[in-house]
This record gives structure tokens, sequence and C-alpha cells, in this order.
């Protein structure tokens, strides 16, 4: 099945092929754009039903069955060291840093605060009533927190678990509440800043550091605190590890209660999409970069054989026309690419069945344009043309 090409014909066909194999990238591309749609579409209710349906098992843990909490039990001792660990980074490394940080830049700016608070004693006052409004706040956490300390002591956790989450849900609507002053309070700031930047621009770079450090340590020890309280770590960790089982669902599991059944099932079904429209993502990806190698091969060895043509005109007195015979191998690689473009085409079918396309594709890559196909196909093209410009030595 060899064929013989002169300089031109040859060209011509590199061409025709680079032609063939950019058809076949834009349908891919059109397919990896409807894939990436679809992703996203499931992505966004795969992780609002994971939100909702982690909250509903973990206030009904007890009627989920045996078997959902039993994978909730084995996962649940890496969740209890995952949050142990954080709380020790926070302890030890993250908030020291950002203290360090803030001390730093309160040292360098406290001359240059003040002068500003004297130019505006109105917004200095707004300062003030929310921080001794945060100040109060953080009292109510701190007593928050010795009541569900004093309630988890020993068996406590069990008997007044119900308590403990009531004072937990306190407690975590007033970190909000803080937040939402403490973000009032970098409002407050930014604006003091705003009003004399034009004077003061050095000054308004350095406060946003401040501001910003403020915000960050503020939150990693409203963190710590949590974190530091055995009972609110345990019900963090159980959270953590209802969430990782129901996000790892891959089948439907028995549960007694008929409506967390139902959501289970169609946890299981958003999984599987997601988990499929990713693997498409990544085949299509794949498939694309391989694409757009090949076409860069065949530019690249065309550019050579467009330079032969220009000898051949050159020294047309002197050179005889080359005769290039391409083997078997370089014919059938480039004649599949009409075949690859018949199963890439029909967009809308292909991006409804992601699993179908990807396992056509894994064939394709590991077969039709596996690298050991691609490495021979060129080099024997490489031999082609060595062996016809011996003639010319």
């Amino acid at each position: 099945m060899s064929k013989t090409y002169s300089t031109i014909s040859l060209s011509a066909y590199l061409e025709q092929n680079i032609a063939e194999i950019e058809a076949v990238r834009k349908e891919v591309e059109e397919i990896q754009s409807g894939f990436q749609t679809n992703y996203v579409d499931w992505r966004s209710k795969h992780d609002a039903e994971l939100l909702r349906l982690s909250k509903l098992v973990v206030d009904r843990f007890f009627e989920t069955g045996t078997e959902l909490q039993a994978q909730v039990q084995k996962a649940l001792p890496g969740e209890q060291a995952l949050v142990e660990e954080r709380r020790k980074d926070l302890r030890e490394a993250i908030i020291p840093k950002y203290q360090q940080e803030l001390d730093t830049s309160i040292t360098k700016g406290r001359a240059k605060t003040d002068k500003l608070r004297k130019l505006n004693p109105e917004l200095n006052q707004q300062e003030e009533a929310l921080k001794a409004s945060l100040a109060q706040n953080r009292q109510q956490l701190e007593d928050l927190n010795k009541q569900i300390g004093q309630r988890s002591r020993g068996l406590g956790s069990v008997f007044h678990f119900n308590e403990i989450s009531r004072l937990d849900g306190q407690r975590q609507r007033l970190l909000g509440k803080m937040e939402e002053k403490q973000e009032e309070l970098s409002k407050v700031r930014k604006d003091w800043a705003d009003l004399h930047q034009v004077v003061l621009e050095e000054e308004v770079d350095l406060q946003s550091n401040w501001q910003t450090a403020i915000a960050v340590l503020a939150q990693q020890q409203a963190e710590l605190a949590i974190l530091d309280d055995d009972a609110s770590r345990e019900i963090l960790a159980r959270q953590r590890a209802v969430r990782y089982v129901l996000d790892e669902l891959k089948a439907p599991v028995d549960c007694p209660a008929a409506d967390i059944k139902v959501e289970l099932d169609q946890m299981v079904e958003y999984n599987r999409q997601t988990d499929d429209y990713h693997a498409g993502l990544a085949s299509v990806g794949g498939l694309i970069g391989m694409l757009g190698s090949i076409q860069e091969g065949l530019r690249r060895f065309n550019t050579s054989v467009q330079s032969l043509t220009d000898q051949e005109r050159l020294y047309s007195v002197n050179l005889k026309p080359l005769t290039i015979s391409l083997p078997d191998v370089v014919i059938v690689f480039n004649q599949q690419w009409k075949d690859i473009l018949q199963k890439v085409k029909n967009e809308k079918t292909i991006c409804e069945h992601p699993v179908e396309f990807t396992s056509a594709m894994k064939v394709v890559i590991e077969s039709q344009l596996s690298v050991e196909r691609i490495k021979e196909m060129f080099e024997a093209m490489g031999s082609a043309l060595k062996a016809a410009t011996n003639d010319w030595n």
C-alpha cells in the first residue's frame, strides 16, 4: 500500500492530513465545551445537594441505617486527625505568623494612624464603638464555650447532645454577627483610608495590610476557639466525615428512612454524573493535545518538504526531482482521520453520554493514536525522506 510522491504532491498530502486533523480537533473542542457546560451544571447541583444532605444526615444520623453509619464511623478517625492537625497548625504556625505580621504593621503605622484619627473623629468613634461591641461578643463567646465545655465532660456529650447542639448553634450565630461587625469595622477603616488617600497614599497601603491582618487573625482565633472545645471538635469531625462519605457515595445504600433514602440515591446520581463529566473532560483534553502535537509535527515535516521543493526549483539543472516513497505505516496511520471524525460528530448525543464517549476515545488513544504508532509514523516519514535525498549526495 506504499505510495510514491514528488515533493509537491507530498506537501499537498501533508496539508490534506493537517486539514483533516483540524476538522477532528474542532469537533472535539465543541464536545469539550459541551462537557464543560454540563459538568458545571451537574457540579452546581451536586454541591448544593451535598451541603443540604450533609446537614440532614447529621441531624437525623440515627435514622440513616447501619450501612451508612458504618461508612461514616470508618471515615471519622481520618477526619478527627485532620481537624486536630488544623488545630495544631492554627495554634503553632498560622496564628503566630499573622500575629507577628500584625504587630509589625501596628508598630510601623501607629504614629500615622493616630494622626488620621485626629483628622476624622467621627469615623474614629464608629471604630471604637464597633471594637467595644466586638469585645462584648468575645466575652459572650467565651461564656458559651464554658457552657458547652461543662456539658461535655465525661459522658456529658452523649446525655447533653441536644443542649450542646443548641448552644453550638448560638455560638455559630454569634460568630456570624462578629464576622459582620468585623467586616463593618474593616469598612469604616477603609472609608477612613479612602478619605485621605490623595494626601496619605503610603498610609493607605499600610492601613490596608493592617486591616487584612486583623480580619484574618480574628477569623483564625475564632476558628481556634471552636477547635479547642472537645465537643465542637467532635461535632465538626463528624460533619466532615458525613460530607466525605456522601461525596464519595457511588452506589445506593440501605436506609430505613424513606425520605432520606430518596436523597441518598439522588446524591449517588450527582456523584456519578460529575465523575463521568470530569473523566470526559480529561479524555477530550488529552485528545485535543495529542491532535495538536500530530498537527505540529506534520507542519514541521511539511516545512522540510517545501524547502526541498525550493531547492529543486533553484538547482533544477543539477538536481533531479525527488521521488519519496511513503511506507504502509504512514499511509494507514493517516487514513484514520475520517473515521475518527465520524466518532466525534453529533455533539449533542455525545454530551449526553460521556461514559460511552470516554470509553470509545480510550480505545482510539491507546491503539490508533498510541505514542508508539505516532512515533513509528514520523520515523517512517523521516526515513523515507532521507532515503529520497540520498541521490543528491
